[in-house]
């Protein structure tokens, strides 16, 4: 399977859309703060990209993770530590300016004492990168302290844990038997999307999303031959969440459905058109270091606002803004940085040390 440069430019215009939300909730300048949705399609990417690199590979255990691990925690731990430096600065630039609605703040005000009362048990909890699973009633706000967009890489790290398991149920046996584990695991993920709606950062809250990746993957192949099908599969989806009646989550699976259709049915000028705006060069460039730019952009951030508000004292919420948005030349040249001096290097070692035993197309892995 070819690697789908698409998938790149894809996650370098949601890290810009989680970037847009943060930069609108800190300011108050508009009411567009659904960076979560953005995140779900990150999630799709990620079932969809490890199981394509599962499909291809003959690691152990032990190798996949380890190498799983080296790509996910040294630039986390850089924006974890930076986080725990920055983290006093949320609740006095969203108070310093003041366009912040009042329950946003008191929010805030309430994590940042929680943090604060518990913070080695909240450092702990984020050391382990399993700080998502934790649930409120034994530490309330472990999901989104010190560096708030930090929770969707413990949901990352959670199903690299089992993801392995969950493909080979998918994959091997009897034609009924693979049926039977794509029902029991749909079957988990809508229960688990009930019971855990409230802890958006515990797998089973989002298995459904990663189950969506991880289909399109395993049955991609077949789904070429039948563009039809392709295109059915993806109404089917859509009006699953249509029935539901709530529009806004299913702009994910739009948002999913276009970009792999764009990447893989050829001769259809819209989709074409999609293609290649997500191939352009810069998005796919951009789209590679996005790990770094998502862990970075919340810490940065707020040390930019802090810095504006000092400085430039804005007078309007839409002023204050436009100079928060004057940041992201910033963060985009540091997560290039990042990926190309750090990031880079750790995962070319982890390659040449953890080598397959089969020949593998990582497919816009991470």
């Amino acid at each position: 399977m070819r690697r789908l440069d698409e998938l790149d430019g894809l996650r370098a215009l949601l890290a810009l859309w989680v970037f847009m939300s943060h930069v609108g909730f800190i300011s108050g300048a508009w009411p567009f703060n659904q960076g979560g949705l953005a995140v779900t399609v990150f999630i799709m990417i990620s079932g969809y990209a490890i199981t394509s690199s599962l499909l291809n590979s003959r690691l152990t255990y032990g190798q996949y993770m380890t190498r799983r691990a080296l790509r996910l925690y040294p630039i986390y731990l850089v924006g974890l530590a930076v986080g725990v430096m920055t983290w006093p600065l949320h609740v006095a630039v969203v108070q310093g300016f003041g366009f912040v609605q009042e329950n946003e703040v008191a929010t805030l005000q309430k994590l940042e004492a929680a943090v604060d009362q518990h913070f080695l048990s909240h450092l702990f909890a984020h050391l382990t990168l399993l700080h998502g699973a934790v649930p409120d009633r034994l530490l309330w706000g472990s999901s989104l302290a010190f560096n708030g967009p930090a929770w969707s890489l413990s949901l990352e790290w959670q199903f690299y844990l089992f993801a392995p398991l969950i493909v080979w149920l998918l994959v091997t046996g009897s034609k009924a038997r693979r049926i039977l584990s794509v029902v029991a695991l749909v079957a988990v993920a809508l229960v688990g999307a009930k019971l855990f709606a409230r802890q958006e950062a515990f797998l089973p809250a989002k298995l459904g999303y990663f189950l969506i990746g991880i289909l399109t993957a395993i049955y991609l192949p077949e789904l070429l031959k039948r563009p039809a099908a392709a295109a059915a599969a993806a109404a089917a989806l859509l009006i699953v969440i249509v029935m539901q009646g709530r529009i806004a989550p299913g702009l994910p699976i739009v948002v999913w459905c276009a970009a792999m259709l764009a990447a893989t049915i050829k001769g259809f000028e819209p989709l074409e058109w999609v293609s290649r705006l997500l191939r352009w060069k810069p998005l796919v460039s951009a789209g590679e270091a996005s790990y770094g730019f998502y862990i970075l952009h919340m810490p940065v951030l707020l040390m930019w606002a802090w810095l504006v508000l000092k400085v430039l004292r804005p007078t309007s919420k839409y002023v204050f803004a436009a100079e928060l948005l004057l940041c992201l030349p910033i963060l985009l040249v540091v997560a290039a940085l990042s990926f190309r001096y750090f990031e880079s290097p750790i995962i070319e070692w982890s390659k040449t040390r953890f080598r397959r035993r089969a020949v593998a197309a990582d497919a816009g892995a991470a």
